[in-house]
């Protein structure tokens, strides 16, 4: 036997949202795991990879639940009306759902980028979950929205010949709320971008949780970010592993890229903590 998938319905502050449970075919106790998907293309560019380490999971005895947060993916809402906040109650109600379907495995959290932050903001305040795995976390949402504007603009300016646009004037903007942006077919409004600009993953107090913060890169050595984050974790209680994986960034890619490197990661760490 194979363990199966099943879509499923997440009632989250009147809007559904859809999500895919992965059930394990064995009944151990090991953690049940929700994952929370990076913002944008990002989220595009890495599904077949969050599909493949859900399958894994679920084939080494763990409940998986994936889920569109609201306005993104096949999830209800516009969003254009997308707040920090909303996703977090999002996850909340996730995680509740997933309690629902495994009442008597532990809690686990898993993200990716821009999910990766959430995950660890809905994981501080939820005591329940003791199983957080970061897979190259936004720390500073400033510096990641201002980044990827960027990266955004130099790609408008291969393909157009120019750009019409500066970074400055349109952060100016959104700071003032006079625009929303269309980000890579994506609409941030003014309050969103204020919201994942005031992100700041450093201050997120993790104390007595088991967490797993993967860096994905060409090279061994962990990034002197993820070292300082993972040593402000375990200051404050945390069980921290901080492992780097040798791989292309498969959220920044368009083409399919072998998530088995990673999938072995997480999947190695699951069966040690559960």
């Amino acid at each position: 036997m194979r363990p199966t998938e099943r879509q499923v319905i997440i009632d989250s502050n009147r809007k559904r949202l859809l999500g895919m449970l992965h059930h394990p075919v064995d009944g151990a106790s090991r953690p049940a795991f929700l994952f929370c998907h990076p913002f944008g293309e990002e989220k595009k560019s890495s599904h077949r990879a969050f599909v493949d380490i859900a399958r894994r999971l679920a084939e080494s005895g763990h409940g998986v639940l994936r889920f569109d947060l609201f306005g993104c993916g096949d999830s209800e809402g516009d969003l254009g009306e997308a707040t920090i906040n909303g996703w977090l109650k999002d996850i909340q109600a996730a995680r509740k759902h997933l309690a629902q379907e495994f009442p008597d495995r532990p809690a686990a959290v898993l993200g990716l980028r821009l999910g990766a932050t959430l995950a660890a903001i809905a994981a501080a305040d939820d005591a329940t979950v003791q199983n957080l795995v970061l897979i190259e976390p936004i720390i500073d949402g400033k510096k990641y929205f201002a980044s990827d504007l960027r990266r955004m603009l130099i790609k408008q300016m291969m393909t157009e010949g120019a750009s019409s646009t500066r970074r400055e004037d349109v952060l100016q903007r959104l700071e003032r709320s006079e625009t929303s942006l269309d980000f890579d077919g994506f609409e941030i409004s003014g309050s969103l971008y204020r919201e994942l600009s005031a992100l700041d993953l450093s201050k997120v107090t993790l104390t007595s949780a088991r967490v797993l913060i993967v860096q994905i890169s060409p090279r061994q050595t962990p990034h002197t970010e993820l070292q300082e984050l993972a040593e402000a974790y375990r200051r404050a209680g945390a069980n921290v592993a901080l492992q780097p994986v040798v791989m292309p960034p498969l959220w920044n890619l368009l083409d399919e890229v072998d998530s088995s490197p990673l999938a072995d990661v997480v999947v190695t760490w699951a069966r040690e903590v559960g």
